[in-house]
C-alpha cells in the first residue's frame, strides 16, 4: 500500500477506503510506517520532493472488507 490519509474510528480503529486486489490480509497482523515529508515541493520534472522523517513504526491488524 502507498500513503493515505487515515480517519480516527474510535477505540483505536482507524479507516480508508483503498482498493486492494488479491488481497489475503483480512484478520492478518501488519505493520504500518507513519511518516511526514517536511520541506515539501515539486522538482522541475514534477515530482513530490522533501526530506521524509519517520514517526514510527506500529503494529496493525488488517480488516478487509468486501
Amino acid at each position: 500500500m502507498s500513503g493515505s490519509n487515515f480517519e480516527k474510528k474510535g477505540g483505536g480503529i482507524y479507516s480508508r477506503d483503498i482498493v486492494i486486489f488479491n488481497s489475503s490480509a483480512h484478520q492478518r497482523p501488519g505493520f504500518m510506517e507513519i511518516t511526514t515529508v517536511s520541506d515539501s515541493g515539486l522538482d522541475a520534472d514534477g515530482k513530490i520532493k522533501g526530506k521524509v522523517v519517520s514517526l514510527g513504526m506500529f503494529p496493525v491488524r488488517f480488516e478487509v472488507s468486501e
